[in-house]
């Protein structure tokens, strides 16, 4: 029996056990082994389950840099690169590093690699202010909206344009596609910070989980006579 069919039978028999009367309907110790192979099962289930959606989540979000990546007609990012088995994406806007690589188009061996993991260093010594940012589902409405706006006022070629959001109050300024590509790599639990220039203006976003590290280049803009919100470029 393989671990689906043994987590069916101990359900049954939990089931069976609470429907008949509890612990005194099946023989002494049955319920309580049935109860606890339910839970680890379903926590080791769950768990695969999470892990496999993440992989596919950061596969999703490192094509997406490396597609950017493709219109800078630069061949050393055309793809990813293993160092030190931290695997790295980048498009000039943006860094991806994951722990634990997986099966993606990969730069040929022979074209050198830009050092990304020196800039990831900085950063991290650097992006000391943490922050808070949209969530994926945030940005990706305020994407649509502003796009639908735009193309009731017939803003020549909107469906072409990108959306920046704007958060006046923390000095911050970023492409919003770009963020929903990045948080889609590194899922509900991370941490997010920026480094600031004399101005105070958020220059670099370092994002981080347990296996995924980000970087995200933020717009340098005057914040004056601006509200914090979706923005065509």
């Amino acid at each position: 029996m393989n671990k689906f069919e043994v987590l069916a039978f101990a359900r049954e028999i939990k089931a069976y056990a609470e429907e008949k009367g509890g612990i005194n309907s099946v023989p002494v110790g049955i319920y309580a082994k049935a109860c606890d192979i339910t839970k680890s099962l379903e926590e080791e289930i769950n768990k695969e389950n999470n892990k496999k959606n993440g992989k596919s989540n950061l596969e999703k979000a490192m094509k997406a840099v490396i597609s950017e990546a493709s219109k800078t007609g630069r061949t050393n990012i055309l793809g990813a690169w293993i160092k030190d088995g931290v695997q790295y994406v980048c498009d000039t806007y943006r860094i991806i590093a994951n722990k634990n690589p997986i099966d993606i188009i990969s730069v040929p061996d022979d074209v050198p690699k830009m050092p990304l993991e020196n800039f990831l260093a900085n950063a991290k010594e650097t992006c000391i202010y943490e922050i808070k940012l949209p969530s994926i589902a945030e940005l990706k409405n305020g994407i649509k909206l502003e796009k639908e706006k735009a193309k009731v006022q017939n803003y020549y070629k909107s469906s072409n344009k990108r959306v920046k959001y704007i958060d006046k109050e923390q000095k911050l300024s970023f492409n919003a596609q770009y963020l929903v590509d990045i948080l889609t790599a590194v899922g509900d639990n991370y941490k997010a910070y920026v480094n600031r220039n004399a101005m105070d203006n958020a220059m670099l976003m370092y994002i981080v989980n347990d296996d995924v590290e980000c970087l995200v280049l933020c717009i340098n803009i005057a914040y004056d006579n601006l509200e914090t919100g979706y923005y065509l470029d």
